[in-house]
């Protein structure tokens, strides 16, 4: 079913997931964000965006080692990537384009910032100007923030926690 001009249920479920399985408010969620952000987002860079990881059920984000309290699991959160951007340039769009409406983003990466996926989700926001965020870096390690990723953030008015 289409969500979106771009976007369908298919993806937003995720990898084995049902639509008809996710229950109604974690669709409700789901849609929101495509939406809300991806398909504006689409629009803006005139370029697919890539959904690498939707919705997930207790069960698969446990098969997938994803964190117990994973916004994926409430249909708040995806993994998702451009073709033609770094990880870090889809980072910083996200965070001038659609900061007010992320409560948390993470980026993935290896020792060269190569990596193309970030996570975006739409948890309730502590205030209205930070953005809980986190790298996953090349040793496969969940840390802060860096100094760098703080600066862009900083650059469009928002102050990343984490």
């Amino acid at each position: 079913m289409k969500i979106t001009a771009n976007f369908d249920d298919f993806e937003l479920a995720g990898n084995g997931e049902k639509w008809e399985n996710i229950p109604k408010a974690h669709q409700n969620e789901l849609i929101f964000i495509a939406k809300n952000i991806l398909q504006p987002a689409r629009e803006l860079l005139g370029t697919a965006i890539h959904i690498s990881s939707g919705y997930r059920s207790q069960k698969h984000n446990q098969a997938v080692g994803g964190a117990s309290k994973s916004q994926h699991c409430f249909g708040k959160a995806l993994d998702i990537y451009v073709s033609n951007l770094t990880g870090l340039a889809l980072f910083e769009f996200m965070i001038k384009n659609y900061g007010s409406k992320l409560g948390g983003i993470g980026l993935y990466s290896n020792e060269l910032i190569q990596s193309k996926f970030i996570h975006i989700d739409t948890r309730p926001k502590q205030a209205k100007s930070e953005i809980v965020s986190w790298y996953y870096n090349a040793n496969g390690q969940y840390i802060s923030p860096t100094t760098f990723m703080k600066s862009l953030a900083s650059k469009h008015g928002y102050k990343l926690i984490g």
